[in-house]
């Protein structure tokens, strides 16, 4: 028996070792590494590095320095990141930090996207990403990995936030930018409430699966309203 155990305790190192690099060389995807100074007003503007850790925040393709704490723009080009003492709400349930991408006017370029973008290694074995936000409106938002949009498609719903996901199985294992956008289009802006980004091994389920969940909603839907009138 003695000489299995150091095979065991191998075996549990490199365990433990795969699942601190779970998330590959990223770092912060939940946004919970925020480094606010306490006592710092709501509706101040904080350094991206402290905000946001291993994150980079842009305007267009202008880097900033600093983001909006705690307070939502009134029509500018904003990155927010929003906490539970937030005065607009916005926080994902469950969560200590939420990220907010405002698309808006940004000075006399008219109006710009808003985004934030983090640089690593996408673990091997991943087939997805995972992530949570509110359900887009007007031109919406958008999702890159190594320049490449990647489609989402809701896996399940949060009160009034979504879980999505989307394949990245031909990223697995290589280094590439991850960015999340607001977009804007014909006078029209959009917004990005978002948290809880992670790699998954799991699939993406397949469009005829969806079929069948939205079918099944929509007869369930019928029944119970044939019921009622009954």
């Amino acid at each position: 028996m003695r000489l299995y155990i150091p095979a065991i305790i191998a075996v549990l190192s490199i365990s433990v070792i795969a699942r601190g690099n779970a998330q590959g060389s990223f770092q912060n995807l939940n946004f919970a590494s925020a480094a606010i100074p306490q006592g710092t007003p709501n509706g101040s503007f904080v350094p991206v590095v402290e905000a946001l850790p291993g994150w980079s925040a842009y305007f267009g393709s202008s880097q900033q320095n600093s983001l909006l704490y705690n307070n939502l723009s009134t029509g500018s080009v904003e990155v927010a990141l929003l906490d539970q003492n937030s005065p607009v709400g916005g926080v994902i349930p469950g969560n200590q930090y939420t990220v907010v991408l405002q698309a808006g006017l940004n000075g006399v370029n008219g109006a710009s996207t808003a985004s934030i973008a983090q640089t690593g290694l996408i673990p091997s074995g991943s087939r997805s990403i995972i992530f949570t936000a509110a359900p887009p409106t007007g031109p919406g938002w958008s999702v890159m990995l190594g320049g490449q949009n990647i489609p989402v498609v809701p896996e399940s719903q949060q009160g009034s936030y979504v879980e999505y996901i989307g394949d990245i199985s031909a990223f697995a294992g290589q280094t590439d930018e991850l960015r999340f956008t607001a977009d804007f289009s014909a006078n029209k802006l959009g917004g990005m409430v978002l948290d809880n980004i992670q790699f998954s091994p799991n699939l993406v389920p397949e469009p005829s699966v969806w079929s069948l969940i939205l079918c099944g909603t929509a007869f369930f839907g019928l029944t119970r309203k044939k019921g009622v009138r009954d």
